[in-house]
């Protein structure tokens, strides 16, 4: 299912579905104390009076896009509409200044699947039955969300699929560990998940999606271990044959495949597993997260595509660029609350497998955890964690660690084949970056 835009009336309603839930869930004089914060009047931060952006970002907005020299700008302005440029703007702030709960709410089901249902209204859907189903897993306190071939296939109105799919795309969604939810990004799974099939090499695509603990209630390694459940579940959705297995995700949903590819590499007893699904595959109602982390058989994917991957989660590399809508400074923020659990910020020789880019994971165990057929990574032109995409592209490939395909330059800004879904001008846009995907996956199965 592909639906056009994001319009203005989407918005709208957008925050119509976004704010009894914030009242509920947040707290009525919370969301009003952070709504009038960011009515147009001052306030001190960092000794510098900041005017709030009711009145600041129109007149950045309007001094950026109209008034400043077009070489001047910055890359995202140049590129962008005034449509992607606002709310760009507006996500910016939001990171920047939105406690978690908050945004854990405009990400959360209850607020996405009504709006997903307004949109394929609006598309001429009707009724608007979204296609998934919820798989529990309670033993490790998440579910994953479960978009069975059936849909691709043109066939919905059960979810019986009598048939396993060809392919299992295993996505753990971004959000910086501390918000995000399987059900926003739906609407991306199934685009992602039409075009598997139009490109002619998947008759049967199916997509999982974790919907694992967010932090600061669980950080590391609560989060790993359940997307290490979350493969096992795949494997079995793809009858055991890890070589039709993807595992994929963006952002802090990049970080967790990583570090439970090292944790799988870490635990396996050689690089050539090819174990069955049932030892493979966690399935025990009492099994518990040390389990999980504890040495496994698992077999390795087939392929890992990695959509602007956190690679390391506290690092002076991370820095802020004129475009993107991430800043150093909120990475820091996120990145604190997701090791704080462990302990992991603070000692001083934290698990490196907590963040994938700590020059402690070697070559050996980078080849040990290396998909069968490779990677395939993307970074936006001037995104914040493009550097450290670009380093790991050049530390697997150095350490012979499969094939390595970097996407470099798919946007602008942070995760934007995921972003241009609903931002999109086009449908030559809004695909675009998943189209790249597609090929390249399309490649390495071909």
């Amino acid at each position: 299912m592909i639906l056009g835009p994001v319009s203005y009336i989407d918005c709208l309603v957008f925050l119509v579905f976004l704010a009894p839930q914030l009242v509920i869930h947040v707290g009525l004089w919370t969301t009003a104390t952070w709504v009038l914060q960011a009515l147009p009047f001052l306030r001190e931060e960092n000794g510098k009076r900041l005017h709030y952006p009711v009145v600041k970002l129109p007149l950045q907005f309007l001094w950026t896009r109209y008034l400043t020299p077009r070489s001047d700008r910055p890359p995202f302005v140049r590129a962008s509409s005034p449509f992607q440029d606002v709310v760009i703007r507006c996500v910016r702030y939001a990171f920047a200044h939105m406690a978690p709960a908050m945004g854990r709410t405009f990400l959360s089901a209850p607020v996405a699947l009504p709006f997903l249902r307004w949109r394929m209204l609006r598309h001429g859907y009707f009724p608007p039955r979204l296609p998934f189903r919820t798989v529990p897993r309670p033993q490790l306190g998440y579910s994953l969300l479960h978009i069975d071939s059936s849909w691709a296939a043109g066939e919905a109105g059960t979810h019986d699929d009598p048939a396993a799919p060809d392919l299992v795309v295993l996505y753990a969604h971004g959000g910086g560990f501390s918000m995000g939810s399987a059900a926003f990004y739906l609407e991306f799974l199934l685009a992602w998940q039409q075009l598997l099939r139009d490109s002619g090499a998947f008759a049967r695509p199916a997509m999982l999606a974790p919907d694992y603990a967010l932090a600061p209630a669980a950080a590391y390694p609560r989060p790993v271990a359940q997307t290490l459940d979350a493969y096992g579940c795949a494997l079995r959705l793809a009858g055991g044959d890890a070589a039709r297995v993807v595992v994929a995700g963006d952002s802090a949903g990049g970080t967790l495949v990583l570090s439970a590819l090292l944790h799988r590499a870490s635990s396996a007893p050689s690089s050539s597993s090819s174990s069955s699904s049932r030892s493979s595959a966690p399935d025990d109602e009492d099994e518990d997260e040390d389990n999980v982390l504890a040495p496994a058989p698992l077999p390795r994917p087939a392929l890992a595509v990695l959509v602007s991957p956190w690679v390391s989660v506290l690092s002076p590399a991370n820095a802020s660029t004129p475009s993107d809508y991430l800043t150093a400074r909120a990475l820091r923020r996120y990145g604190a609350l997701y090791l704080a659990a462990s302990g992991a910020a603070a000692r001083a020789s934290p698990d490196a497998r907590a963040s994938p880019g700590s020059p402690r994971n070697g070559a050996a165990l980078w080849r040990r955890a290396a998909p069968r057929r490779g990677w395939v990574l993307t970074a936006g032109a001037d995104e914040v964690l493009g550097p450290e995409v670009r380093r790991l592209g050049r530390v697997l490939d150095g350490a012979g660690a499969g094939r390595v395909e970097l996407l470099d330059g798919v946007g602008v800004v942070h995760a934007w084949p995921v972003a241009a879904v609903f931002l999109g001008r086009d449908e030559g846009e809004r695909l675009g970056g998943l189209r790249e995907i597609v090929r390249a996956m399309v490649g390495r199965f071909g």
